[in-house]
């Protein structure tokens, strides 16, 4: 039986120093791909408004608004507080909430409204651009002194993946 002879020569030992850091790299990539991202709750707190989000969010505080952005930014919420004044009260809640609502799309013409309704008190209405294949949701809700509008944007893809989100959001706001 004949001995196999192998030389270790500088480019056999640069290849297999490359293959090998290559090879940890894409065994990492891997295991990092198969690991899911655990979700928690974080709580959001201050002097504008309270409420409560799952950590797949990124919250930036603007001057009259908040707005929560996911991971890679196709998917927005923006939270906005106005004053329920005592001439606002007299108004029908109804036509505050379409008239918030409108103020949204106003200035978007592909936007069309498919659903308005009231479900649990809070008043929803429903825009979408067919051609771009986007969702717009205008929620508002009606507290004694304020009225919080929330609204939600994504694709019509990704739309009803961010039910819970919301759902958590809307029932967590306070002052």
């Amino acid at each position: 039986m004949k001995k196999l002879n192998i030389k270790f020569n500088l480019s056999l030992k640069i290849f297999l120093i490359v293959f090998l850091i290559i090879t940890c790299i894409l065994i990492g990539l891997l295991i990092n791909s198969t690991k899911k991202e655990e979700i928690k709750l974080n709580k959001y707190k201050s002097d504008y408004i309270n409420f409560t989000y799952y950590n797949n969010f990124n919250v930036y505080k603007q001057k009259d608004h908040i707005i929560l952005t996911t991971k890679d930014k196709k998917t927005n919420i923006v939270i906005k507080k106005i004053d329920y004044t005592s001439n606002t009260k007299t108004k029908d809640k109804y036509e505050i909430s379409s008239s918030l609502s409108y103020q949204v799309v106003e200035n978007k013409k592909e936007y069309i409204e498919t659903y308005n309704g009231i479900i649990d008190n809070n008043y929803y209405f429903l825009y979408e651009d067919y051609q771009n294949k986007r969702q717009i949701e205008v929620i508002n809700i009606f507290d004694d002194n304020y009225i919080f509008t929330i609204i939600y944007s994504a694709s019509n893809k990704e739309f009803d993946l961010y039910k819970e989100s919301i759902d958590l959001i809307i029932n967590s706001i306070n002052v």
